[in-house]
């Protein structure tokens, strides 16, 4: 593309240099060479131009650029592809974190609330053990304080069984909310430990996706900073190539141009002449005129 316009300008510039108004612009025009634009040096017509080895190549660079420019920038949208994907992860994870965290609080209160409730029934049965222990001691110091009779024997024994069966029963009934707080005590503290082990792993993730993300960002920062300088740098080059080809160009054609001026102006003076004087004849125009315009018509040959 960046050709095709140098291309146009060039064929631009000839043609502004010299307009075809007669049959001897045509056929200066038509032999008329220009020096190759890519700088080999080798004169070309105007028509072997578009088909010439250098123009060619220049055309695969520039199509080759762009084929380099169009991988980089599918780089580029699979790089933001992949940040995309890690941002999506990390707001996973910090996602996750924010539900154990509340989930942690709900246990904590959990707990405390469960203490609270072992603690007043804990009080309770001790308050309770404490109540039967002293009824049992009275009841014994009662059977050793009473003279032992045949009859009310058998009864004292039934009392003391019934009091040491209940008191073995609150004492059963305590062990076991004992052994089932020291069972949701440990279920807890492993509980406990668990998520810590759990939020301390997603914390290495989140830290390890945070600094990949990092890395990786610098990385494609730098690859596509490098990637405009080179294609800068490259674009510069081509552009100085172009200006300097192009000035040579323009020379060589007014150097050929000039030439070519003066082996045609010998041998078509006189054509010019006789047909300037037609043209009085036809017009009535005076010499003095004539005069003039054979001058101008020199003058822009």
């Amino acid at each position: 593309m960046d050709y095709d316009s140098e291309q146009n300008s060039v064929i631009g510039l000839g043609n502004s240099t010299s307009s075809i108004n007669s049959l001897k612009d045509v056929r200066r025009y038509e032999k008329r060479t220009l020096a190759c634009p890519s700088g080999c040096g080798i004169h070309l017509h105007l028509n072997e131009i578009p088909s010439h080895d250098c123009i060619r190549d220049l055309k695969q660079k520039v199509q080759g650029m762009e084929e380099n420019l169009a991988e980089l920038e599918s780089r580029v949208a699979e790089m933001l592809a992949i940040e995309a994907y890690y941002k999506d992860k990390l707001t996973t994870q910090e996602g996750k974190m924010e539900e154990m965290t509340i989930e942690i609080k709900d246990l904590v209160l959990e707990r405390s609330r469960r203490d609270e409730i072992f603690s007043s029934k804990e009080t309770f049965y001790k308050e309770q053990n404490a109540a039967l222990k002293e009824q049992v001691a009275k009841l014994e110091k009662r059977m050793h304080g009473l003279p032992r009779r045949p009859s009310n024997e058998r009864v004292n024994e039934d009392e003391y069984e019934a009091v040491q069966r209940v008191e073995r029963d609150w004492a059963i009934r305590y062990d076991k909310l004992l052994a089932e707080k020291i069972a949701l005590e440990t279920l807890f503290h492993r509980k406990e430990r668990e998520f810590a082990q759990e939020i301390a792993v997603m914390k290495e993730e989140v830290k390890a996706l945070r600094d990949s993300l990092r890395l990786e960002r610098d990385v494609m920062a730098l690859e596509y900073d490098q990637a405009n300088f080179d294609k800068l740098q490259e674009l510069i080059d081509q552009l100085e190539d172009v200006v300097k080809r192009k000035k040579e160009a323009v020379y060589g054609m007014e150097h050929d141009y000039n030439q070519t001026d003066e082996d045609y102006i010998s041998e078509d003076l006189e054509d010019m002449k006789i047909l300037n004087n037609n043209n009085v004849i036809k017009h009535g125009f005076n010499t003095s005129t004539m005069g003039s315009s054979e001058l101008e018509i020199t003058n822009s040959a």
